[in-house]
């Protein structure tokens, strides 16, 4: 029996991410704004001036737009993760391809640390350096250092997953007036380090498939196996 592994074309699949990607980012802006008129609500809150009746159609007016947001951001989120779980286990499936080592991290193994607590600090990361790597020709050693593309995504992703980690612990202890202007504070600077995070991870897509895609043109006859029964 012949089998035949082949580099797969993760082209549509990066553009698919790259639309996806373009509207998580709109949502982050606009949940950025929102924040800024949380806290500008909560300040006029504490200011005997406002009439109630006043910041009461302000608040009904906010929590109306909030739940829009809220909504379509949880719809964005849940595609970019889909389809970002399924580039990444293709990136990783053609990276065996074409260097294959069996001390990999495979491609199920890939997506499933994203979930695994602590695991999700590092090994993400040395999924993806590794198919990176393997993905240059030729193929560079596993433990290689990537380029600062790499290490950069990674870090704008652990300072953002950090900074959202924040301010749910700050809103879910019987948060006062000040916790609530502080965690507000935290999601308007949030929400232009994740614009950032985005387009990184973005950018290491873009390098990956179009590595991956000039390998497997460039050496058509080393991605093949026969294996004899």
């Amino acid at each position: 029996m012949e089998l035949r592994q082949e580099i797969t074309d993760l082209s549509r699949l990066r553009r698919w991410n790259g639309v996806a990607l373009i509207a998580m980012a709109a949502m982050e802006l606009v949940y950025g704004v929102l924040s800024f008129q949380f806290l500008n609500l909560i300040r006029m809150g504490g200011d005997d001036s406002v009439m109630p009746s006043v910041l009461h159609g302000l608040w009904n007016g906010y929590e109306a737009r909030e739940a829009v947001v809220v909504n379509t951001y949880m719809v964005a989120y849940v595609i970019c993760a889909i389809l970002g779980a399924t580039w990444t286990y293709g990136a990783v499936r053609n990276a065996a391809v074409l260097d294959p080592k069996p001390e990999r991290i495979g491609p199920m193994g890939a997506v499933f640390w994203y979930v695994v607590p602590i695991a999700n600090l590092f090994l993400p990361y040395r999924a993806m350096k590794q198919t990176y790597n393997a993905s240059c020709r030729p193929a560079r050693e596993m433990a290689a250092n990537p380029p600062r593309l790499l290490p950069l995504w990674w870090g704008f992703w652990l300072l953002t997953g950090f900074l959202a980690i924040l301010v749910t612990g700050i809103y879910g202890i019987r948060p006062s007036s000040a916790d609530y202007q502080l965690g507000a504070m935290i999601e308007i600077a949030y929400s232009p380090l994740s614009v950032a995070s985005i387009y990184l991870w973005w950018m290491v897509v873009t390098t990956i498939t179009d590595m991956q895609q000039a390998a497997g043109r460039a050496a058509p006859n080393n991605l093949s196996q026969e294996v004899i029964q």
